[in-house]
């Protein structure tokens, strides 16, 4: 049960899997083959080499290729060659790697007329087209997970869950509806700009039209004969997904019901449209598109620990309307509940109706009220926190926390809070030495009794020109090996060494936070050669390709 109530083949850089037969490609064929897979890490390569992570490549070394891999640090890659070994090149990306979800991505090839079109789809929406070479050329024998003869670790470091392909061009309906399947089957939410199909090519999530506002985290159930669909339990895949939809109780053929959100600020709770007893309401809405005869009635989970505050069950309440304004709205206590996990059961949603989460005792069920705001900035060369409380109880401080792409979460700085108060309080906090690329920020909240709650997680991007990781020494004298990035500082958290045949000679774990050059130690010298060094730092993973030389 890896994504979506499915399994996933899982791949830590060295594995692959080879297919056992040809994929049906010939010479002239226009092609589109469609992954659904997820990277933990990546090592990049150039677009003329064998080097990096290869997601798709051959099972023999051939001259003709078909493969998928990372380039330019952080770009995907359809790498193309025709059978005589001519033409290398393809088409690159313009978005950058994904390693916080599973992606749906397709790449083809069209030929029609005397012209080649080649290009890239992320998550249903165009990413890059190109024209290409029209010469003969046979897709290979299939490998996912790593280069035919690159025994090195760099391979796929994640999980790999399906491919489809197709010898022959799709027209834009009929890929939709390939991608809508996979999106559906494994909750991927496609880009905002797709619409959702069933296979007989009717909107069954109009994203672009009714449901514009909706688009974050789409899921749905459904059932789909014409292309064995049969999803009766589904979550978005999403980091941050609140929703699981369940237990439907008249899952029939061509039966959809699908759901997205409009973002609303987890920390802004309103009181603005309630009714009855309800006191306070999620600012965050869902909307539901409902394909076919109506499904019966269904379950639906809620995930609150993405809620800062406290929460009963017996103070919960799912509100479900039908013009979006919730003071007439219907109301579903909690059936049941393990820890953060809210279920309601027996809901009736018809196409287009609106639900959110509500409570009806909101200094029990506070939601986030006493947080009214938290924002990062970056003014450079800093970025500043500031936070916002409409009032406080025991409150003993705060704390900010910061982390990497890999969103493990380090203590920054603390900030004293107010105890109890009834005012309107306002923080700021600088972070001095932010990472550069992509971070993110939370607070944590710390009442005199140890109590704590969490903030809703803030993402910070920061331009990396000038301050990619460096390793020197390079060739190496073997022992020491020193980092830097210019006069940026950086956290450096693991470092590995491994031999041109793949066996890890040497992994460092490192403590080292906000420095400008760390030197890294060995215990053992290397002995000359090649050497492929690994190195986590602003949680990511970087690789270098060192050379070991006899000395003077």
């Amino acid at each position: 049960n890896i994504i979506n109530g499915y399994p996933a083949l899982q791949f830590d850089g060295t594995r692959f899997v080879d297919a056992t037969g040809p994929m049906g490609i010939g010479n002239t064929q226009s092609f589109i083959i469609f992954m659904v897979f997820k990277q933990n890490s990546y090592t990049p390569g150039a677009t003329n080499d064998g080097e990096g992570t290869f997601i798709i490549d051959r099972t023999s070394v051939t001259d003709n290729l078909a493969s998928f891999k990372v380039v330019n640090t952080d770009k995907y890659y359809y790498q193309r060659r025709e059978n005589d070994g001519s033409d290398l090149g393809g088409p690159v990306s313009a978005t950058p790697v994904n390693t916080q979800d599973f992606v749906l991505i397709d790449y083809f090839r069209y030929l029609n007329a005397g012209t080649s079109t080649e290009g890239i789809y992320i998550n249903g929406r165009l990413d890059i087209t190109t024209s290409g070479p029209t010469g003969n050329m046979a897709a290979p024998n299939l490998r996912i997970g790593r280069h035919v003869d690159n025994p090195l670790p760099v391979g796929l470091n994640g999980y790999f869950v399906e491919i489809v392909a197709y010898n022959t061009a799709l027209g834009d309906q009929a890929r939709q509806r390939v991608e809508s399947y996979l999106a559906l089957k494994y909750g991927i939410t496609l880009d905002a700009s797709v619409d959702y199909l069933r296979s007989g090519g009717s909107d069954i999530y109009p994203s672009t039209g009714t449901h514009a506002g909706y688009v974050h985290d789409i899921a749905g159930i459904g059932r789909d004969d014409n292309s064995g669909l049969y999803q009766p339990t589904s979550r978005s895949q999403n980091v941050g997904n609140m929703i699981t939809v369940s237990n439907p109780s008249n899952l029939q053929n061509n039966r959809f019901l699908v759901w997205g959100h409009n973002n609303g600020d987890l920390s802004e709770p309103t009181d603005a449209d309630v009714g009855g007893n309800i006191e306070l309401r999620l600012s965050r809405v869902w909307r539901v598109s409902q394909t076919g005869s109506s499904l019966g009635t269904v379950s639906i989970t809620v995930d609150m620990s993405w809620v800062s505050g406290s929460e009963s069950a017996d103070d919960l309440r799912l509100l479900v309307d039908t013009d979006g304004n919730f003071v007439n709205a219907t109301e579903y206590a909690v059936g049941s509940s393990s820890g953060d996990l809210y279920t309601f059961d027996n809901v009736s949603l018809n196409t287009g109706q609106y639900f959110t989460i509500g409570t009806v005792d909101k200094y029990i069920t506070t939601l986030p009220v006493e947080l009214t705001s938290f924002d990062v900035t970056y003014e450079a060369p800093v970025v500043v926190a500031t936070w916002e409380t409409a009032t406080e109880t025991n409150n003993d401080f705060f704390t900010l926390e910061r982390a990497g792409e890999d969103m493990t979460f380090f203590e920054l700085l603390q900030e004293p809070g107010a105890g109890t108060s009834s005012v309107p309080h306002t923080y700021t906090a600088v972070d001095p030495h932010p990472f550069g690329g992509r971070s993110y920020y939370r607070l944590k909240q710390t009442d005199f009794d140890g109590t704590t709650t969490y903030s809703s997680i803030r993402r910070m991007d920061i331009d990396e020109f000038g301050r990619e990781l460096v390793l020197y020494p390079n060739p190496s004298n073997g022992r020491d090996m020193e980092f830097s990035m210019g006069n940026s500082v950086f956290q450096l958290q693991e470092v590995e060494v491994i031999s041109s045949q793949g066996i890890t000679l040497e992994h460092v774990a490192i403590d080292a936070t906000n420095v400008q050059r760390y030197t890294v130690h060995l215990g053992k010298a290397l002995t000359p050669g090649f050497y492929l060094v690994r190195a986590l730092y602003n949680g990511r993973w970087k690789a270098f390709r060192v050379v070991v030389g006899n000395g003077p």
